[in-house]
């Protein structure tokens, strides 16, 4: 419903040295994201490995990146960040379905513009993305993480027989290319690049 939400979308043209670390424009806006919340409403969100941001332990923000490849030359032409905030609930209110697992950045009593927000994860991502080769901003991407140290199911999307394959571990860490280390229930370890994850219940 209009007004209840922020969508935008950001079209970045990668240098040769930025292409080399294009992987982690998902990680780095997630943390701009964070970090404008963080500045305009003096709150602490959470990263869900890989895309989605929380707040007060629901999830109000989710990023999808996608790339677009030079036929010529083989390179990364483009980078596309798209990022949806629930900025208001719907008058409504969310279906009950989700109502348990969705939120929005602002309480009924919030006062704070749309667009001062949406200017502060862009400011953000700016800034982040013009020094996405040192990766800065990893430390933050760790920080905010609500899954390091918790047991999870993860699929890599790939099917094998029956359907999707979900496997069990503890996610023990994230490395410097915005990958979640996992050590499987068997005791191996895997750096998981791509997929989905959920927290368990134990």
């Amino acid at each position: 419903p209009s007004g209840t939400g922020i969508y935008m979308s950001v079209l970045f043209r990668p240098t040769e040295e930025q292409s080399k670390n294009v992987v982690l424009v998902t990680t780095a806006a997630a943390v701009a994201v964070c970090r404008a919340i963080r500045r305009v409403l003096q709150e602490e969100p959470e990263i869900k490995w890989v895309n989605d941001v929380y707040l007060r332990g629901k999830k109000i923000c989710g990023i999808l990146t996608e790339a677009v490849s030079d036929v010529e030359s083989g390179g990364i032409d483009t980078v596309i960040v798209g990022i949806g905030i629930n900025y208001r609930k719907p008058p409504q209110g969310f279906p009950a379905d989700l109502d348990d697992l969705v939120g929005a950045v602002c309480t009924e009593d919030c006062v704070i513009p749309r667009n001062t927000l949406a200017a502060a994860v862009l400011n953000e991502l700016l800034d982040l993305y013009r020094e996405l080769s040192e990766k800065t901003f990893m430390e933050d991407y760790k920080k905010w993480s609500n899954v390091i140290g918790r047991e999870i199911r993860f699929s890599t999307g790939v099917e094998y027989g029956d359907g999707e394959q979900w496997e069990c571990g503890r996610a023990l860490d994230i490395d410097e290319e915005g990958g979640l280390v996992v050590r499987l229930d068997g005791g191996e370890e895997r750096v998981l690049r791509t997929g989905e994850i959920t927290l368990r219940v134990l």
